[in-house]
């Protein structure tokens, strides 16, 4: 049986495919895990959800 890892789906880099998962977000009307490197560098924007 093969185990499938979670990788993050960032919808503002989707090339990313970390799987150090840090938490999930709601993104049109979807929950998506965001891993750890791309939490950070969305938290660092002045973004307004």
């Amino acid at each position: 049986m093969e185990h499938i890892l979670e990788h993050c789906q960032n919808p503002w880099k989707n090339t990313c495919h970390g799987e150090q998962i840090k938490l999930y977000i709601q993104f049109k009307g979807e929950t998506i895990p965001i891993c750890e490197h791309c939490w950070n560098k969305i938290a660092e924007q002045d973004t307004e959800w």
